[in-house]
């Protein structure tokens, strides 16, 4: 795992800031400026369509494409990596690590060769939803495995 994916998850690029951007806040700074040039009725939100702004939201394309590099391993290897970067000292990295916890299914039963999950009305089938992939410890041989999603359509 690489020793910065804790930043990767949660950073996202900036929105706006191309040239086209910069030639609408100038136009609308200088229509700001005159009065007679102003609005009779302005909204109390602020138009943020011209404002360059960073949004929150958690990437989890490179946490799970790192955990699917890893099926096949045995999960105590994989999570004393994950656990070696995520350390508990920060909000960030723990967060890295609920995400570790979130992706794989841990306490796994085996019945007639399919693997189930205790849920909150027993024991549910593990299948992958939303396209991605559905990942699990094997009970026998310790393993991460998987189970792949039908993808996107």
């Amino acid at each position: 795992m690489r020793h910065d994916m804790h930043k990767i998850i949660v950073t996202r690029p900036r929105v706006g800031g191309g040239p086209i951007e910069k030639w609408g806040r100038r136009r609308e700074r200088g229509r700001r400026n005159e009065p007679e040039d102003a609005p009779l009725r302005e909204p109390m939100r602020p138009r943020w369509n011209h404002v360059i702004r960073k949004e929150f939201s958690d990437l989890l394309g490179p946490l799970e494409r790192w955990i699917r590099k890893s099926v096949g391993r045995p999960w105590n290897d994989v999570y004393s990596e994950a656990c070696g970067v995520a350390s508990l000292d920060s909000t960030v990295r723990r967060h890295l690590r609920t995400h570790v916890d979130g992706l794989v299914e841990r306490n796994v039963v085996m019945v007639g060769g399919e693997p189930y999950a205790h849920g909150f009305i027993g024991f549910l089938p593990i299948r992958p939803y939303g396209g991605r992939t559905a990942f699990y410890v094997c009970p026998e041989t310790g393993r991460l495995r998987s189970i792949a999603g039908h993808g996107r359509r």
